[in-house]
């Protein structure tokens, strides 16, 4: 089984602030969710992308921290999931990711989380 974090665009779009509205509003944005073709990550996802490469390599093998690579898009490439592989250090990871998310303003999000918004634009995330 492989721990799931989901990074969010939502770049010139006007996402409701209150974290209650949050979920609902994403998965109208994410729609049916089809696949996104990998080379249509936004700006912002494309540099989360080559941080986590650059940092934990874009391979799959049996060292790998990944259970897919590329990670899945979908939304137009505004929603990038990260399959963390069962012996990766999943705290780590999401620690350094949301540093990444914060900086680039993107959402962040634990989908087995109670509260799953790690980081928010309206900064009401776990980790904001």
């Amino acid at each position: 089984m492989s721990k799931d974090f989901i990074a969010f665009d939502a770049s010139d779009l006007q996402p409701p602030l209150s974290a209650a509205e949050l979920s609902e509003w994403i998965d109208s944005v994410v729609g049916a969710g089809d696949a996104s073709p990998p080379d249509s990550a936004t700006p912002k996802i494309g540099e989360l992308l080559e941080w986590a490469s650059g940092k934990y390599g874009a391979t799959v093998d049996e060292q790998s921290q990944w259970t897919l690579w590329p990670p899945a898009l979908l939304a137009d490439g505004r929603h990038c999931t990260f399959n963390l592989s069962v012996k990766a250090d999943a705290m780590t990871f999401m620690m350094l990711m949301s540093d990444q998310c914060k900086r680039l303003g993107l959402i962040m999000i634990d989908p087995s989380g109670r509260n799953p918004f790690i980081t928010t634009p309206g900064g009401a995330g776990i980790l904001d």
